[in-house]
């Protein structure tokens, strides 16, 4: 029973993290460029672990692969960000996470060079989640619904985009050396930000 509680503990934790983005986007830091900025700068404060693990580069392919992730990490809290920002991010935050497991297995399907057959009882718990998914982004208005379920499915497959690129990239590389290049790539796209 140890992952339930762990299960339950992790989804009340997330709901603390996007009800403190939700505030933040509203009050500190209006435009949710800026705020997606501010944290991929942030996460160049990994640098400060050079000097202990060292600044290990992998080849040029792994390397490129980590810095995508980066980037579409960083985009993907930018459209995430804006979802939040222009809607409510009990409507967004649902909608984005049933719909990620959906875009990450499409696309793990479709890059992965080993794929595992999903049994039918998984299938069946992927379509619950994401008619979940819809069922609570549903309500209310249908055009800003609409709109919003646009931002939630832009951000969940920029999203998959990491996942599944970043399992490509620690398959490769040692533990730091793929944290170190997928987080300097959320830099890289924060600079493409500015």
């Amino acid at each position: 029973m140890l992952w339930l509680f762990t299960a339950i503990t992790s989804y009340l934790l997330l709901a603390v993290v996007v009800v403190v983005d939700a505030f933040l986007l509203k009050r500190a830091f209006p435009d949710p460029k800026l705020y997606a900025f501010t944290v991929g700068m942030l996460g160049l404060l990994v640098l400060l672990g050079t000097p202990f693990f060292g600044f290990p580069v992998p080849n040029t392919e792994t390397l490129f692969l980590a810095l995508l992730a980066g980037v579409a990490s960083l985009f993907g809290i930018l459209v995430f960000y804006r979802g939040i920002k222009l809607y409510e991010a009990s409507r967004i935050a649902p909608a984005t996470g049933g719909m990620l497991p959906i875009f990450t297995l499409a696309l793990g399907s479709l890059v992965a060079s080993e794929t595992r057959p999903v049994s039918d009882l998984h299938a069946a718990a992927i379509i619950l989640l994401a008619a979940g998914t819809f069922a609570i982004a549903l309500r209310g208005s249908v055009r800003r619904t609409f709109a919003g379920l646009g931002s939630a499915l832009l951000a969940a497959a920029l999203f998959a985009v990491l996942f599944v690129v970043s399992k490509i990239v620690y398959l490769r590389v040692p533990f730091w050396a793929g944290f170190l290049w997928v987080t300097l790539g959320i830099g890289v796209g924060a600079a493409i930000l500015f």
